[in-house]
């Protein structure tokens, strides 16, 4: 069925009952249609910022699945455009259009009239300065394009064909070529590959970075893409590098619980982020106190069945203050976990589900959490972690996927003994279990992603440990892989070939964390086929 668009009117009103992604993605390539005017009409400066709206607005359409949102919304910063109606003001428009577009479909709240009447909007400026039979065309052979869409690999499909349905504009082709024959241009190679396959490939030849180094790039932070443009463009050419050759890049861990591989070749918890002697001699005397309200709470609740808390949680918070040295990542962790169990049973007790706790556990146990924030603090580690948990809140949609992938990725860790050992098989799951709850539910999920992506990282350690421990990696390995053997490598392979899909949900609701890891399940998939 091929349609016959020729105005703002007819597009909108088309647009208005589809899913609200149909039009992000008609915005999102009319911003890109525009991208060459935007460019040259800009100072150099500026290149890089709307480079960026215009990338991430096609990353989004392309990636629906994906954590997106962090990304859409600081694209949608890119800067002010004016209110003019001259060619370059209305190629700035168009690309904030698509970029705010992108706001709202990586959120997963656009309402399809907004949306349908923004794309018509951003089509429209399109049209407003560019031979209009040929913006019409090529708009209505993406509208067409997309009522013959019926999964997510047709739509995968429709955002690789070629951008225009007719020969390019001369206008665009010219604005285009003054851009790419700019002296100063040159380092922007990456970008103007792969806005060039987008204008003249079609299939997989229009992906010029491929999916893995699309979602890296669109995931970044704003420090990152904030930097000067020639480190940011020269990190883009060392990917692009990295991925002809099909490397697997490990990153260093994540604040948090650290993954180690201990003596008997299992994957479990490090004592991480330990306090220094200084901070120790600073809070020895309110660490004392704390540790002795654990203790107090501890025996209080020894053969009492009576109080609705997890039976694990005050033995392990009283260990992490009782061992030779104090793990910071560890202490954070069990704190959360802690009064997390803590608001669960105030909230039975409010509802008259549960009866009003005997005083003095109510005592110990508050006066635990009391103190446990004042210690944390007076660390560094506590501090770097409790300033990181800003970086996880998110919507209620987000976290309800999120907090199913971490599950099911914690019961395929606790269903894995040959490689984890048994307190990691125990405490992830439940860690995971709390995403996105208790009072702070963005600590919770610190806490909890940050343990399963670390682990995840550990166990990448581990399979690559020959290729990488005589290497100019081999700082990727660091330490605590004394106990891999070739026996843990083939547990580590086979818990990846086992729990693909698993892995695979999980590195999508998590942001940029995780896509460093495609490369490697696809060893794995082709260790499996073999």
């Amino acid at each position: 069925m091929a349609l016959e668009i020729t105005q703002h009117k007819e597009l909108e009103k088309l647009l208005a009952d589809k899913p609200a992604q149909w039009s992000h993605l008609i915005a999102a390539r009319a911003a890109l249609r525009m991208l060459p005017l935007a460019l040259t009409g800009i100072q150099e400066s500026d290149w890089l910022p709307v480079l960026r709206a215009c990338f991430i607005s096609w990353a989004v359409g392309q990636f629906p699945a994906h954590d997106m949102t962090v990304a859409a919304r600081s694209a949608a910063r890119f800067g002010s455009v004016s209110s003019g109606r001259s060619a370059v003001n209305s190629a700035a428009r168009s690309v904030r259009s698509a970029a705010l577009s992108a706001t709202r479909s990586a959120d997963h709240v656009a309402l399809s009239v907004d949306s349908a009447e923004s794309a018509a909007d951003s089509a429209s400026l399109v049209a407003n300065f560019v031979a209009e039979s040929a913006v019409w065309m090529s708009i209505s052979a993406d509208v067409t394009l997309l009522y013959e869409t019926k999964n997510k690999t047709d739509i995968a499909d429709f955002v690789q064909t070629p951008l225009w349905a007719v020969k390019i504009p001369l206008a665009i082709a010219k604005r285009w070529q003054s851009f790419v024959d700019y002296q100063h241009a040159s380092h922007f190679a990456p970008w103007i590959n792969w806005y060039q396959s987008l204008l003249t490939g079609n299939g997989p030849s229009a992906d010029f970075f491929g999916p893995d180094l699309t979602l890296r790039i669109a995931q970044q932070p704003d420090e990152w893409w904030d930097r000067p443009v020639a480190e940011v463009n020269a990190d883009v050419t060392r990917w692009l590098e990295e991925a002809k050759e099909g490397a697997v890049v490990v990153p260093p861990p994540e604040p948090g619980l650290v993954g180690t591989v201990d003596a008997d070749g299992r994957v479990g918890f490090a004592r991480s982020g330990e306090a220094t002697e200084d901070e120790l001699a600073g809070i020895g005397g309110l660490l004392q106190i704390l540790t002795g309200a654990a203790e107090d709470l501890a025996a209080l609740l020894v053969g009492n069945n009576s109080v609705a808390i997890a039976p694990s949680i005050v033995p392990q918070y009283l260990a992490c203050l009782q061992a030779d040295s104090l793990s910071i990542d560890r202490l954070y962790a069990a704190g959360v976990r802690l009064g997390n169990a803590r608001a669960k049973l105030q909230k039975q007790i409010d509802s008259k589900d549960y009866p009003d706790l005997a005083p003095d556990v109510a005592e110990a146990l508050d006066s635990v959490l009391e103190l446990h924030g004042p210690v944390l603090l007076s660390t560094a580690e506590g501090r770097r972690l409790v300033g990181a948990s800003s970086d996880y809140l998110r919507t209620a949609a987000d976290s309800a996927a999120l907090k199913r992938a971490a599950m099911d990725y914690g019961q395929a860790v606790a269903k894995s003994p040959d490689l984890f050992n048994k307190e990691t098989r125990e405490l992830l799951p439940e860690l995971n279990e709390d995403v996105a709850s208790g009072p702070h539910p963005e600590r919770s999920t610190q806490v909890a992603m940050s343990a399963s992506r670390n682990l995840l990282i550990t166990v990448a350690r581990v399979v690559l440990f020959e290729t990488l421990k005589n290497g100019l990696a081999a700082s990727v390995v660091g330490m605590g892989m004394i106990g891999v053997t070739a026996q843990t490598i083939n547990f580590a392979w086979a818990f990846l070939t086992s729990y693909l899909p698993v892995i695979r949900e999980l590195a999508a609701v998590s942001g940029p964390y995780l896509q460093w890891i495609e490369p490697l399940l696809r060893k794995a998939e082709k260790r499996l086929r073999e």
